[in-house]
């Protein structure tokens, strides 16, 4: 097996912020919405929520207002849920297309199901990894690609190394940060999860003339809604530590 044809790209921070991006949607929301494994599984869940889809709306935003007020209190609820649901979407996507020749017929949500317990039951353990990874590697990106301190990039092997030194600096901040980190995190998420569950729903076209960009009214309302709940979260904090 060719490891370099794997190292050499995320040396060189192939994997951009563009890349992650592409690649988080159209796998996860994109796939898992169009993935023919689960599409019976999407049909029975929307025929059950028809009679009671005007309530729809109130109960997402209800439920984003959760990560968004108490995300650092439920912290370890939400990572089990993050860790399952990764786990299910990765195994419907990858591991059931491997499994189905030596298991035909087992459904693929089964296997989603698995994977999703086993994922969720280490999720401590492998949300600290995943964390310093992300912490790390964003500024790799960030300082390779020369967007910040470009005079210090000379795109050669200094500059892996200046990026190296980088990262290894932010893994170490982020994790003395980590507390306030999960905070923001939990708060933009659950702003994020109500801006669009306006958009889609109520939507708010006079917003979106005045811009002329569709995305500014969910970064807006995102960023507005976040900064207040991660305030929340910080002034309360003392109540739960």
């Amino acid at each position: 097996m060719d490891f370099s044809a794997i190292f050499m790209p995320i040396a060189n921070a192939a994997y951009d912020f563009n890349f992650i991006f592409d690649f988080l949607y159209e796998f996860i929301f994109i796939g898992l919405a169009t993935d023919t494994n689960i599409l019976g599984l999407w049909e029975l869940l929307l025929g059950a929520i028809e009679p009671y889809i005007v309530y729809v709306p109130f109960v997402l935003v209800a439920l984003c207002l959760l990560p968004a007020l108490l995300g650092k209190r439920i912290f370890s609820f939400l990572r089990f849920l993050a860790f399952f649901g990764a786990g299910f979407i990765l195994s419907v996507h990858l591991l059931s297309p491997l499994i189905e020749p030596f298991i035909p017929g087992l459904p693929a949500w089964v296997i989603g199901v698995i994977t999703g317990v086993v994922a969720a039951v280490l999720s401590k353990f492998l949300y600290y990894i995943l964390y310093a990874l992300v912490s790390g590697y964003c500024v790799y990106i960030i300082i390779f690609k020369g967007m910040i301190l470009p005079e210090l990039m000379t795109f050669a092997t200094g500059n892996m190394l200046v990026s190296l030194a980088f990262a290894a600096a932010a893994i170490i901040i982020a994790f003395l940060l980590r507390k306030y980190i999960e905070m923001m995190g939990t708060a933009l998420l659950g702003a994020w999860g109500i801006a669009e569950t306006v958009r889609l729903w109520w939507d708010y076209p006079a917003l979106d003339a005045f811009v002329g960009i569709e995305f500014v009214p969910v970064l807006v309302i995102t960023l507005a809604l976040g900064i207040i709940c991660f305030i929340i979260q910080f002034v309360t904090r003392v109540r739960y530590e």
